[in-house]
């Protein structure tokens, strides 16, 4: 077993931010969410790739209450997308996904030139004002 490896877990935000009247209601789900986490975390190490993706662990009634997504080794690299209420490696995802984040990084990529553009244009403005001492409003 690799140290050096990091786990990427989903936990359902109700269990985070709860109708949780009393602290003693919120503690036990505490302890149940650190409980089921480190299981899913330790059961990772033997997943067969046949078994059901994501794994998941009941928390508070919540049937997928934390999920676990992936296990990466620091060195590793990999791409992840949100897509059909699940968060999956890009590998898992459906065609039709791929090619709507493909078209968003696009547009992504877009927005990022178009910005960068405008802030050289700025940054060129101001210089221009800076020798003639004008003021720009």
């Amino acid at each position: 077993m690799n140290t050096n490896s990091f786990h990427i877990l989903l936990v359902d935000d109700m269990l985070i931010r709860g109708d949780f009247e009393t602290s003693w209601r919120r503690a036990p789900v505490e302890n149940e969410l650190g409980k089921q986490s480190l299981e899913l975390c330790l059961r990772s190490q033997d997943r067969h790739p046949d078994d059901k993706w994501p794994a998941t662990a009941m928390v508070d009634g919540f049937e997928a209450g934390v999920q676990h997504i992936d296990q990466c080794l620091v060195n590793d690299w990999g791409v992840y997308i949100w897509a059909n209420d699940s968060l999956m490696p890009l590998s898992q995802a459906a065609d039709d996904d791929i090619t709507k984040l493909a078209e968003e990084m696009r547009w992504e990529l877009s927005r990022r030139r178009e910005n960068k553009r405008e802030l050289a244009r700025q940054a060129k403005e101001r210089r221009k004002y800076e020798r003639t001492g004008e003021i720009s409003y």
